[in-house]
């Protein structure tokens, strides 16, 4: 993973760190899915000394949307007789 660092001005003492996308393949009942992360961290220092930390995060879920019924269905399928009378 490859991060770059650049300074958005001098005075405010700004630096993003920009994290480019990562593509995590995972197993989920034996189906495979593709997340893809990606974030920002910005550190900016106030005065007195303090520092500001942001962390900004990307998730694409696209995949995990497209397969949710099948992920599902065993649960969508089931005969639950509960509240039946």
């Amino acid at each position: 993973m490859t991060a770059w660092l650049s300074t958005v001005r001098a005075a405010d003492q700004t630096a993003q760190i920009k994290i480019p996308p990562v593509k995590i393949p995972l197993k989920v009942k034996e189906q495979p899915i593709n997340l893809v992360a990606s974030g920002l961290i910005t550190l900016k220092t106030k005065t007195h000394g303090i520092n500001d930390v942001r962390l900004e995060l990307d998730a694409d879920l696209s995949d995990l949307q497209q397969n949710m019924t099948e992920l599902l269905s065993e649960q969508l399928d089931k005969e639950d007789r509960c509240g039946d009378r």
